[in-house]
């Protein structure tokens, strides 16, 4: 196994930060929807998800749907429903460079139908 150092680590968090930064500028630019953002390293390079959390189902999807379009993202086949929550995912490797970004949007089984 692999070992990550601490300054590996802090380099991927400042390559998400710098990602992140351009995403928020074409964010404001372009009007795209607010949503949350973490930047994280998850251990295996450099990381940004992306939650979408309007109180508006149909507005949530449309965030979702719209951030999985710019980041050029694979979304999971028919989402993940467990528990009473649909879970939409999709992901995506390497985006502008060696960062990769995630997107996600949760339902109330109610939400949907």
């Amino acid at each position: 196994m692999i070992e990550t150092t601490a300054s590996e680590r802090h380099d991927w968090q400042q390559q998400s930060h710098a990602v992140l930064g351009r995403l928020l500028d074409r964010a404001h630019d372009e009007g795209l929807p607010v949503i949350a953002w973490t930047i994280t390293d998850a251990g295996a390079g450099p990381l940004i998800v992306g939650n979408c959390y309007a109180p508006d189902p149909i507005q949530r999807r449309h965030d979702f749907e719209t951030w999985a379009e710019i980041l050029q993202a694979t979304a999971w086949p028919n989402g993940i429903q467990r528990d009473g929550v649909f879970r939409l995912h999709a992901h995506s490797n390497g985006f502008d460079g060696a960062v990769s970004v995630s997107v996600s949007a949760e339902f109330a089984t109610d939400e949907t139908s």
